[in-house]
Formats: C-alpha cells, structure tokens, sequence
C-alpha cells in the first residue's frame, strides 16, 4: 500500500463512517450508525451548540467545518504514523482503523437510550435542520 492510499484511507473512511453512513440504505438490513466516528465528528456540532445559540454562524461551523479540519488532521497524522512506524506499526494503525469503522448500531438502536443521548453527528444535524 503506498503513502498517498495510506493517508487517503485515512482521511476519507473515518469521514464516509462518521458523517454520511446513515444515509445509506443496506437493503432489509436498514441505515447504521457509527458510534465511534460519529460521535468523534458530532463533536464540533455539540461543542457549536453547547456554546453558542442555535443555527447561530458556529453551529455551521461545527457542521460542515469541523469535519473537513478533522478529516484534514487525520490525513496529517496519517502521514506522520507512515514516516514513524514500520510495517508493523502501519498494519496496527490500519487494523485498528478498520476495526473502528464496524463500531456500528442501527438507526433505530441510536434513538433509544443510552446511544440518544451520545453527540453524534446524525443526531445533532436532525435536532439543527
């Protein structure tokens, strides 16, 4: 795997996970819901409208650039786990990754408690628009 797929996969897998899962239908199976990444994007959305009031400039902000800073961090941590660890380091990062993007729930897990009270991406944007 080369540096550029290594970073790519970085930046955009956490991002497809976090941000536009539940949009997509998997037959009788339904809409997900990352946990994991979901609730690490919702973040900016929660910390948007924690701070400030609702729909205000900041809560765009936590929509829409949150994730892209997030996803730009990620492609630069990425690329530094590549310079400083071996191949072994890189295949620990890469499986942990993987790991992290099946920490999913259905959509009708995430509007029962515990998981509705969590910030996640999905939850925040439906309460703002």
């Amino acid at each position: 795997m080369g540096k550029f797929v290594f970073k790519t996969a970085f930046a955009l897998l956490p991002l497809l996970s976090g941000v536009f899962l539940p949009y997509i239908q998997f037959g009788g199976l339904g809409k997900f819901l990352n946990l994991f990444w979901g609730t690490i994007y919702g973040l900016g959305l929660f910390v948007g409208d924690s701070f400030f009031r609702v729909r205000s400039p900041y809560v765009i902000l936590g929509a829409y650039v949150w994730p892209l800073v997030l996803s730009g961090l990620l492609f630069w941590l990425s690329g530094k786990v590549w310079q400083q660890s071996g191949p072994i380091g890189r295949f620990v990062t890469a499986a942990l990754l993987f790991a992290s993007l099946f920490v999913v729930i259905t959509m009708s897990k995430s509007a029962q408690p515990p998981f509705y009270y969590w910030p996640m991406y999905y939850n925040l944007l439906s309460v703002h628009y």
